[in-house]
């Protein structure tokens, strides 16, 4: 399947935020949650893999959306949220820990078994949260 549009960036720009705005919906009516970053991600990533479709998404709007996602977040942290952070700190930190060792060993163990270059599995290893 391809879809021409002639390589207009505004049409692949709306065609983006549809999907994004699909993508967001059904994420809220399956109730998973912060379906309003999730959902858009998901279904841009899936759509963007399938061949002849161009998406286009510009990098100032990327980064003015960053700004609003991280300020969104931020808004969310209280005066509670630090205290209960510091109740679970420790534990925080050995998680953490324990995380780093096992990618670590992990990618070890892949790129002696696999013969791929050690750098390379660990930053394939590493989760993006951490």
């Amino acid at each position: 399947m391809v879809i021409n549009y002639n390589d207009n960036k505004w049409t692949q720009l709306l065609f983006t935020l549809i999907i994004a705005i699909i993508g967001g919906f059904i994420f809220q009516m399956i109730k998973l949650p912060i379906p309003w970053l999730l959902g858009p991600m998901f279904f841009v990533l899936i759509f963007s893999k399938i061949k002849g479709i161009k998406l286009y998404w510009p990098s100032k709007i990327r980064d003015t959306a960053m700004i609003i996602i991280g300020y969104t977040i931020g808004l969310s942290f209280t005066s509670s949220t630090f205290i209960q952070i510091g109740h679970q700190l420790t534990s925080m930190i050995l998680m953490t820990f324990l995380l780093i060792l096992f990618t670590i060993t992990i990618s070890i163990i892949i790129s002696k078994v696999f013969k791929i270059h050690y750098p390379t599995v660990l930053l394939g290893s590493i989760p993006g949260g951490l």
